[in-house]
């Protein structure tokens, strides 16, 4: 295919200067790159451009979006051996006649251009004698841009069939537009193209990067760009040159903040060129602000200019409540920010703030808007970074809590302001410092709201730092008893506030320790207080179902979860809280065994076990997927978060990742990987919180169990289930021991279905029934727990039981729907298709003696037909078992079935 694209004259030139200038402005279109998803537009378009009907396809998206790259992909894939010509529109070819066609007119007669009705029928001759036969493609790029002339001989020529058109337009062009005539006509099909999704964006940036990404940083490239494909580009290769994003066991991961100072910068300085002074000042002007009231826009005379932009698709205009604007683009409002001089930084920052800050922002907007006048010089008072720096800290935005708290002079002796700096220091892994902080601060009078807080978030800082995690155990009864003894004057409002707060504190160490008998009863009354704020209730739920699905009151638990989830899409949330909440949810439904909704709150943000958003995703995806069956998929996103903590783990989150790859190793059968991961797992200590400390036990002795240590891991299950039932923690007691039930343990089982104090729910349920099955010998019981598992989403569970069912029924009727179970489950497990792959890698030979053996030949009538003695051909059996990483025959039957 040979492919030619237009350096387009400058204005100004004269026709002659056209074609005496035709021959440098050919060019060849360099190679493109990779073509990520889109799959529907790709084929909604070939079929367009095959048809022997309409005149091609109009591509609409905004600048960087991918419309040049998926024309480019179209041809390349689709029409290889059509004649492909490339025009662009611009600025300068719009005022001069057949301009966009220059190129090609350089070898018409020299009066062709001085007669329009002329020069239409020799353009669109040249343009025929090019393709010689061939499909005739015509890329239009700013087609906005045509002179009238050019766009008369492209039209002329798909009307007529004999050519077909892939035009490329920014915005959808006005009424007026003869490209716009020809869509309202339906001769075009429209296509709009949008940014990519995030899964989309992990995808295009391995492409790029040559490897995998961790989920957290896709999901901070994804953010700052909001998935624009051009800006994705850039700043992914921008940091990976910064050393910002680097390799970790052949995973890329964010090792840092991330850098926007090379060549994106410099596309978007030249992209700024293209607006015009006015325009240019107020997209500079929400660079800073973040976010700005529609109506201080209009009052500063901005309207038409707001108007001009947001139909370029440059603004985002809120629709509801008091309307605001911003930038659409994130990355852009960074750069920016990063490359306009101070001193027109002051200049924004004074036309807009005479008044003082401006009203309706939205909470980032406010944060961002505090930073930008400390950047400016501007001093804060003391309520109004008090006010930010809060809401930075709800944000997850510690660096800029941390500067805002500090900022307002003597802020080390005010207890507000050291309270938010201590959260901000604690959360970015300083426990220690957040300490130090509150020991400094004079604390207010004994029994206020204030001195609460601060000493509970000193508390929380002293419970994460292994020196000093046994003493803080007295610090919340000790408060509660000076509670009790209010010095005179303490409000009445205080003083309930207080209550509450510690009753949070209370029912947050219990479960923090494990220790659910210790749960406050108050704690049901703070969720139901409907004068709390939304976030402080919802909180208060998520412990309150925690504790009720890991002491066996699923039940309960799973309408709490019911609650929560129908309160996420409040206005007033933050998303750091919803991502807060939709992790607590997930463990809720993880406890109860409903598995399936589990995978679906996999589809939104959550953060788990502290984990920052993105991370958290990606740790309840390689959990969810491990104890399920689905191996390889766990193993993938467990990588992805080991690498990232190895980076930094300031929520102890690292011994539960490695434990949890460990047994998924197991499960694929890839033992020395999982002897490295649990080595490393010793190797990086004990979590802090109990949830952390067992999952990572869990997963440890099953992972020990699959590497042969069976009786050692049947020990410690039961070890584990008697501490879990010292501390109220019935639904642990009844995992441990139905783990070590399936592991062959009847004494376990035994315990296990003389229980009164398992709990209710799926999951208690299937343990039941499993544990009754096994001591009474019943199929039936089993299979009927199988099924529940299935129905739930729990694959391996499933057919661990069917498996057990299988050697066990008395009778064919129950094998058989045993093998049935067996069947349904097994194709879902990783075991199944890196088996199946692994025969695809056998040579012809090894490969018809695996499936003749699978079909049940005896190696005596094998060797016969191969003239080889049996032992020889059980020799190659082995070999074959060895490389399947199968038991032997029965299994291979199992995977051949």
């Amino acid at each position: 295919m040979a492919n030619i694209a237009l350096s387009l004259p400058e204005r100004g030139r004269s026709k002659g200067d056209v074609r005496r200038s035709a021959e440098s402005t050919l060019r060849v279109v360099p190679s493109w790159r990779p073509f990520i998803g889109r799959e529907d537009l790709v084929e909604g378009a070939r079929q367009a451009l095959v048809s022997s009907a309409g005149a091609g396809i109009l591509l609409v998206g905004g600048a960087g979006v991918g419309k040049t790259t998926l024309a480019q992909h179209l041809v390349e894939q689709y029409f290889g051996q059509a004649c492909v010509v490339q025009v662009r529109g611009s600025a300068a070819t719009a005022q001069l006649p057949f301009g966009a066609l220059g190129f090609l007119l350089a070898e018409a007669p020299a009066d062709a251009l001085d007669h329009p009705v002329v020069g239409l029928q020799e353009a669109s001759r040249l343009l025929l004698d090019r393709a010689a036969g061939r499909k005739l493609l015509i890329m239009v790029e700013n087609a906005g841009e045509l002179d009238a002339l050019s766009a008369a001989v492209l039209i002329q020529l798909a009307r007529a069939r004999l050519a077909k058109l892939i035009v490329s337009v920014t915005g959808f062009p006005e009424g007026g537009d003869p490209f716009a005539r020809l869509w309202s006509g339906g001769e075009l099909l429209r296509l709009d193209l949008e940014n990519f999704t995030l899964d989309e964006s992990g995808r295009f940036v391995e492409s790029l990067l040559g490897g995998p990404i961790s989920r957290a940083a896709v999901r901070a490239l994804w953010g700052l760009t909001a998935g624009n494909p051009l800006f994705l580009r850039l700043l992914a290769l921008e940091q990976r040159s910064a050393g910002v994003l680097v390799q970790r066991e052949g995973l890329w991961v964010l090792a840092g903040r991330m850098v926007h100072l090379g060549e994106i910068a410099q596309v978007v300085r030249s992209w700024l060129e293209t607006f015009t002074p006015r325009q240019r000042g107020v997209l500079e002007l929400l660079a800073f602000a973040a976010e700005l009231p529609l109506a201080l826009l209009h009052r500063r005379g901005d309207e038409d200019i707001v108007d001009e932009l947001q139909e370029l698709g440059v603004l985002d205009v809120s629709p509801a409540g008091p309307a605001t604007v911003r930038l659409k683009q994130p990355l852009v409002a960074a750069v920016l920010r990063q490359t306009v001089q101070p001193g027109r930084s002051l200049e924004l920052w004074q036309s807009i703030a005479a008044g003082g800050r401006p009203e309706n922002l939205n909470p980032s907007a406010v944060v961002r808007f505090a930073e930008w006048s400390l950047d400016c010089g501007q001093p804060l008072d003391r309520p109004t970074a008090l006010e930010a720096a809060g809401l930075a800290n709800r944000l997850q935005d510690r660096t800029a809590a941390l500067r805002l708290a500090r900022c307002v002079a003597d802020s080390s002796r005010d207890p507000e302001l050291v309270l938010e700096e201590a959260r901000a220091l604690s959360a970015l892994g300083d426990p220690l410092a957040a300490v130090q902080a509150v020991d400094r601060v004079p604390l207010p009078a004994v029994g206020s709201l204030v001195r609460t807080r601060l000493l509970l978030e000193r508390h929380r800082a002293l419970r994460s730092l292994p020196e000093s995690a046994a003493a803080s155990d007295g610090v919340l009864p000790g408060l509660r008893r000076s509670a009790e003894r209010a010095e005179p004057g303490t409000v009445a409002g205080d003083k309930h506030a207080v209550d509450r707060e510690l009753t949070l504190a209370e029912a947050e160490q219990a479960v923090y320790c494990g220790r659910l008998a210790q749960l406050p009863a108050a704690l049901g009354q703070v969720f139901d207080d409907r004068s709390l704020a939304l976030h402080e209730r919802l909180g208060a739920g998520v412990l309150l179902g925690a504790a009720r699905s890991l002491t066996g009151r699923a039940t309960e638990a799973v309408g709490i979860a019911e609650q929560l989830e129908a309160a996420l899409g409040a206005p007033q949330l933050m998303p750091a809280e919803q991502a807060q909440v939709r992790g607590g949810i997930f463990m809720i439904y993880l406890a109860a065994g409903l598995w399936t909704r589990c995978a679906q709150l996999l589809e939104e943000d959550l953060i788990l076990g502290g984990t920052g958003r993105g991370m958290g995703g990606e740790l309840a995806a390689g959990l969810l997927h491990t104890l399920c069956g689905r191996a390889e998929k766990g193993r993938e996103a467990l990588e992805g978060v080991i690498a990232q903590l190895e980076v930094a783990d300031p929520a102890g989150v690292l011994p539960l990742a490695l434990a949890a790859a460990a047994y998924a190793c197991a499960l694929g059968a890839d033992q020395a990987r999982a002897r490295r991961y649990l080595q490393a797992c010793a190797q990086a200590g004990q979590p802090g919180p109990w949830a952390l400390r067992a999952g990572s036990d869990y997963f440890r002795i099953l992972t020990q169990a699959r590497l042969g240590r069976r009786d050692e891991a049947v020990a410690e299950l039961n070890d584990c289930a008697d501490q879990a039932a010292a501390g109220g923690l019935h639904t642990q007691m009844a995992i441990c021991l139905g783990a070590a039930a399936r592991l062959g343990d009847l004494a376990s089982a035994r315990r296990l279905a003389g229980s009164t104090a398992t709990g209710d729910g799926p999951l208690a349920q299937m343990l039941h029934l499993s544990a009754a099955g096994q001591i009474r010998n019943e199929a039936g019981l089993l299979l009927r727990a199988g099924e529940l598992a299935r129905n739930e989403g729990n694959d391996l569970l499933a057919y661990e039981l069917a498996e057990t069912v299988a050697r066990m029924a008395p009778d064919e009727a129950g094998r058989r729907q045993a093998r049935l179970l067996q069947r349904q489950t097994f194709r879902k497990l990783d075991r199944f298709r890196n088996t199946r792959r692994r025969i695809q890698e056998l040579n012809d030979f090894e490969r018809d003696l695996a499936v003749a053996a699978g079909q049940g030949r005896s190696s005596t009538s094998l060797a016969k037909e191969l003239h080889l003695s049996p032992r020889t051909v059980d020799w190659h059996l082995g070999k074959i078992y060895s490389r399947l990483q199968v038991s032997g025959r029965a299994e291979l039957r199992e995977i051949l079935a």
